[in-house]
């Protein structure tokens, strides 16, 4: 019983992982204009677009997706001030 409980654990984890992961790669490279988007459309203020679209390496960016999604439960800026 116990090894079942670490496998699906395990498996969830996984799957967590990869999910997310294909999340944040289509957002943040999509098409669109993904931080304007995410700071509220056309009234965006230029001081958080340029929050949210700092370029940095990937697995920063992902690990920063992350800790919003999960610490904050919120994907929005107001999470990262």
């Amino acid at each position: 019983m116990f090894r079942y409980v670490i496998i699906r654990i395990l498996g969830a984890s996984v799957l967590f992982f990869v999910i997310t992961f294909a999340v944040f790669m289509a957002f943040f490279n999509g098409p669109s204009k993904a931080a304007r988007a995410q700071c509220g459309g056309a009234q965006a203020q230029p001081t958080c677009i340029k929050l949210v679209s700092v370029h940095k390496p990937l697995y920063v960016m992902y690990a920063r997706f992350l800790d919003r999604l999960v610490v904050h439960r919120s994907l929005s800026t107001q999470a990262l001030r």
